[in-house]
């Protein structure tokens, strides 16, 4: 009874891989640039073999992605500019459609894999794990504590000097005439030579275009 459950979750985590490898394929010859991750045929192929032992992890690395997905999405909403996400939807119409549809996808495809591999039958066949005391509402708990503790760290930086200058470099190479809102911050830093290396992208916009400005500075 478990391996028609695991069929039914391959099947569809194998269609959707494809379906995202293709449109991979489909932008890359426009943008000249690949960019894929096998990780959701691999998965995909993984329970197609029946393979209870790939059930128990997928189960709660899906619930930990979920989590991941829910506050991001939070964050999103309550950061991201509406005049920003109008501009986004007039002149790059269907990547901003494209990118909303696939978020929705995937967040529904963890939460219906979680439920998938928790009924009975694939439980009753895991049985005792070595590692059973990492349940999925605890995957998704951890989820949450790592947005809590990149937001902890982030955030301070993004609102303080640090994007303040990304700010600040995006409006000298576009001049006054956009607003500037940042989407994204990542700091890392060299053991080596304790150099930070700060990229960033700010989101400029107008009455005219929306810009995606990647800035990136060592401190």
């Amino acid at each position: 009874m478990h391996k028609a459950i695991l069929r039914r979750v391959g099947v569809v985590l194998l269609v959707f891989g494809a379906a995202e490898l293709a449109l991979s394929v489909y932008d890359a010859i426009y943008s000249h640039a690949f960019s894929f991750d096998f990780t959701i045929l691999l998965v995909g192929i993984a329970l197609l073999r029946g393979s209870l032992e790939s059930a128990f992890f997928i189960r709660r690395m899906a619930a930990f992605i979920l989590a991941i997905l829910v506050c991001y999405a939070f964050f999103w909403i309550f950061s991201e500019p509406l005049a920003l996400l109008r501009a986004r939807l007039r002149f790059d119409t269907a990547q901003t459609i494209e990118n909303v549809v696939w978020y929705v996808l995937v967040t529904f495809l963890c939460t219906w894999t979680v439920a998938e591999l928790g009924k009975l039958p694939v439980i009753d066949g895991v049985g005792r794990r070595r590692f059973g005391w990492i349940t999925p509402p605890l995957a998704f708990v951890a989820g949450i504590g790592l947005c809590a503790i990149l937001a902890a760290v982030l955030l301070p930086m993004a609102y303080g000097r640090t994007g303040e200058r990304a700010l600040s470099e995006a409006r000298a190479q576009l001049g006054p005439s956009y607003h500037y809102h940042l989407s994204s911050l990542y700091v890392a830093t060299d053991s080596n030579t304790k150099t930070t290396h700060i990229s960033a992208t700010v989101a400029a916009w107008n009455d005219a275009s929306v810009v995606d400005l990647p800035v990136t500075w060592d401190q």
